[in-house]
C-alpha cells in the first residue's frame, strides 16, 4: 500500500528549521534508496571519485553529502569546515558522585559495557549530541 511521507522534515541537530528529507540523512524516505558511507578519492572536472562505498559495481549514486561525526563513523575523516560549528552546540556531560556510584554498581550487570569507563564513556557520547527532542529544548 500507500504509505505518505513528509517532504520536510525537523533534524533534531538543526534545532527544529525544516528542511527538504532528500537533504538530510533520514531513512524515512518514500522510495527504497540506500544510504552509504563512502569515500572522496578526487575531483576531476565534474567528476567525483569515490571508494569504500558499499555499492554493486555500477550502482548509481544519486546524493553525496559531507562526513559529520554526529552522523557518520569513518576513521581518520575529516570534517569539512562550513560544518566544524554545528547549529546546536554539543551539552558538556558531568557525572555527579550519584550518578558515579549508581554507574558503579549498575556495569557488573551489563553484558554488553565491560567498564565503568566505557559505560562513562557510551553515556557521555550519546548525552553531548542532545538527544532531546526540539520542542522540549524550545519550550525551555
Amino acid at each position: 500500500g500507500h504509505v505518505a511521507t513528509k517532504s520536510k522534515v525537523r533534524p533534531p541537530r538543526l534545532d527544529g528549521i525544516k528542511t527538504g528529507l532528500y537533504s538530510t540523512r533520514t531513512p524515512h524516505r518514500p522510495n527504497a534508496i540506500g544510504l552509504s558511507l563512502a569515500q572522496l578519492h578526487s575531483v576531476e572536472d565534474d567528476v567525483l571519485h569515490l571508494g569504500g562505498a558499499d555499492l554493486v559495481d555500477g550502482t548509481p549514486i544519486l546524493d553525496v553529502k559531507p562526513y559529520v561525526p554526529f552522523a557518520d563513523t569513518a576513521l581518520g575523516a575529516t570534517v569539512a569546515p562550513w560544518l566544524a560549528a554545528m547549529p546546536t552546540p554539543d551539552l558538556q556531560v558531568q557525572f555527579t558522585p550519584e550518578a558515579t556510584e549508581q554507574l558503579r554498581l549498575l556495569v557488573p550487570e551489563q553484558s554488553l559495557l565491560r567498564s565503568e569507563a566505557q559505560a562513562r564513556s557510551a553515556i557521555t557520547e550519546v548525552l553531548t549530541a542532545d538527544p532531546r527532542s526540539v520542542h522540549w529544548r524550545q519550550s525551555r
